[in-house]
Protein backbone atom coordinates (compact mmCIF):
# COMPACT_ATOMS: atom_id res chain seq x y z
CA UNK A 1 0.00 0.00 0.00
CA UNK A 2 1.72 3.15 -1.22
CA UNK A 3 1.90 6.46 1.45
CA UNK A 4 3.84 9.58 0.43
CA UNK A 5 6.48 10.55 2.19
CA UNK A 6 4.84 13.69 3.42
CA UNK A 7 2.36 11.87 4.79
CA UNK A 8 3.98 9.45 6.80
CA UNK A 9 6.18 12.54 8.33
CA UNK A 10 5.07 13.05 12.22
CA UNK A 11 3.56 10.01 12.12
CA UNK A 12 3.58 8.39 15.85
CA UNK A 13 6.09 5.24 16.63
CA UNK A 14 5.03 2.44 18.96
CA UNK A 15 5.75 -0.58 20.83
CA UNK A 16 2.86 -3.49 20.01
CA UNK A 17 1.96 -2.68 23.70
CA UNK A 18 1.31 0.85 22.60
CA UNK A 19 3.99 2.78 24.40
CA UNK A 20 4.98 5.83 22.56
CA UNK A 21 8.38 5.55 21.55
CA UNK A 22 8.40 8.63 18.75
CA UNK A 23 7.33 10.17 15.98
CA UNK A 24 9.02 9.77 12.10
CA UNK A 25 11.24 12.65 11.61
CA UNK A 26 12.43 12.11 8.39
CA UNK A 27 13.70 9.56 5.96
CA UNK A 28 16.67 8.60 4.08
CA UNK A 29 16.55 6.75 0.53
CA UNK A 30 19.82 5.28 -0.74
CA UNK A 31 19.67 7.17 -4.27
CA UNK A 32 21.87 4.50 -5.75
CA UNK A 33 19.46 1.38 -4.82
CA UNK A 34 16.13 3.58 -4.80
CA UNK A 35 15.31 1.91 -1.35
CA UNK A 36 14.36 3.77 1.69
CA UNK A 37 17.72 3.25 4.18
CA UNK A 38 15.50 3.98 6.98
CA UNK A 39 13.42 5.98 8.90
CA UNK A 40 14.47 8.95 11.25
CA UNK A 41 12.94 8.75 14.65
CA UNK A 42 12.58 11.55 17.12
CA UNK A 43 12.60 9.41 20.00
CA UNK A 44 9.93 10.28 22.67
CA UNK A 45 11.29 12.38 26.07
CA UNK A 46 10.75 9.10 27.97
CA UNK A 47 13.61 7.86 26.13
CA UNK A 48 16.06 10.70 27.72
CA UNK A 49 17.95 10.74 24.21
CA UNK A 50 17.82 14.52 23.93
CA UNK A 51 19.14 15.83 20.52
CA UNK A 52 19.49 12.87 19.51
CA UNK A 53 17.62 10.88 16.32
CA UNK A 54 17.36 6.95 15.84
CA UNK A 55 17.56 5.63 12.26
CA UNK A 56 14.97 2.58 12.66
CA UNK A 57 15.17 0.33 9.16
CA UNK A 58 12.05 0.38 7.37
CA UNK A 59 11.58 -3.38 7.13
CA UNK A 60 11.31 -3.14 11.67
CA UNK A 61 8.31 -1.06 11.04
CA UNK A 62 4.69 -1.56 10.72
CA UNK A 63 1.97 0.31 9.27
CA UNK A 64 -1.37 0.61 11.68
CA UNK A 65 -3.68 2.02 8.96
CA UNK A 66 -6.23 2.24 11.65
CA UNK A 67 -4.20 3.95 14.49
CA UNK A 68 -2.24 5.74 11.88
CA UNK A 69 1.23 5.05 13.68
CA UNK A 70 3.77 2.88 12.56
CA UNK A 71 4.76 -0.38 15.42
CA UNK A 72 7.94 -1.06 16.27
CA UNK A 73 8.92 -4.53 17.90
CA UNK A 74 11.20 -3.55 20.75
CA UNK A 75 11.04 -2.82 24.30
CA UNK A 76 11.75 1.10 24.89
CA UNK A 77 14.90 0.11 27.33
CA UNK A 78 16.11 -1.79 24.07
CA UNK A 79 15.93 0.87 21.69
CA UNK A 80 17.57 3.59 23.26
CA UNK A 81 20.56 1.37 23.08
CA UNK A 82 20.32 1.65 18.86
CA UNK A 83 22.69 3.25 16.57
CA UNK A 84 21.66 7.20 17.27
CA UNK A 85 23.22 10.36 15.67
CA UNK A 86 23.34 13.58 17.06
CA UNK A 87 20.28 15.98 15.13
CA UNK A 88 22.88 18.38 13.98
CA UNK A 89 25.21 15.93 13.12
CA UNK A 90 23.39 13.51 10.24
CA UNK A 91 25.59 10.36 9.01
CA UNK A 92 26.42 10.18 4.98
CA UNK A 93 24.50 7.77 3.39
CA UNK A 94 26.86 6.09 2.05
CA UNK A 95 28.32 5.38 5.65
CA UNK A 96 28.45 1.77 5.26
CA UNK A 97 29.79 1.19 8.72
CA UNK A 98 27.01 3.28 10.37
CA UNK A 99 24.05 1.45 8.41
CA UNK A 100 25.61 -2.17 9.02
CA UNK A 101 25.47 -1.05 12.43
CA UNK A 102 22.04 0.14 12.50
CA UNK A 103 20.97 -2.93 10.35
CA UNK A 104 22.70 -5.64 12.82
CA UNK A 105 20.97 -3.66 15.76
CA UNK A 106 17.91 -4.51 14.53
CA UNK A 107 18.55 -8.20 13.38
CA UNK A 108 18.88 -7.66 9.59
CA UNK A 109 21.64 -8.54 7.47
CA UNK A 110 23.84 -5.59 6.99
CA UNK A 111 23.01 -3.59 4.28
CA UNK A 112 26.24 -3.49 2.58
CA UNK A 113 25.57 -6.82 1.71
CA UNK A 114 22.35 -6.07 0.35
CA UNK A 115 23.89 -3.31 -1.54
CA UNK A 116 26.26 -5.14 -2.89
CA UNK A 117 24.16 -8.21 -4.22
CA UNK A 118 21.27 -5.31 -5.40
CA UNK A 119 24.80 -3.69 -7.61
CA UNK A 120 25.45 -7.13 -9.10
CA UNK A 121 21.62 -7.88 -9.56
CA UNK A 122 21.16 -4.20 -11.50
CA UNK A 123 24.36 -4.39 -14.01
CA UNK A 124 22.99 -8.20 -14.73
CA UNK A 125 19.65 -6.46 -15.55
CA UNK A 126 21.29 -4.34 -17.50
CA UNK A 127 23.57 -6.58 -19.34
CA UNK A 128 20.23 -8.12 -20.41
CA UNK A 129 18.30 -5.49 -21.43
CA UNK A 130 19.59 -3.15 -24.22
CA UNK A 131 16.61 -0.83 -23.37
CA UNK A 132 17.57 -0.06 -20.12
CA UNK A 133 21.42 0.61 -20.66
CA UNK A 134 19.50 2.65 -23.57
CA UNK A 135 18.20 4.84 -21.23
CA UNK A 136 20.99 5.26 -18.76
CA UNK A 137 22.93 6.86 -22.03
CA UNK A 138 20.32 9.33 -22.33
Amino acid sequence: MPFSASTLMGTRVHTHESTLVGHVRDFVIDVDTGRLLYAVLDPAETLALSGRFVPVPWEALTLSTQEHALQLAMAPHRLVQAPTFASDAWPHGADDQFNDRVYAFFGFEPYSVFRLRTARGYRAQKRASPALALSEQG
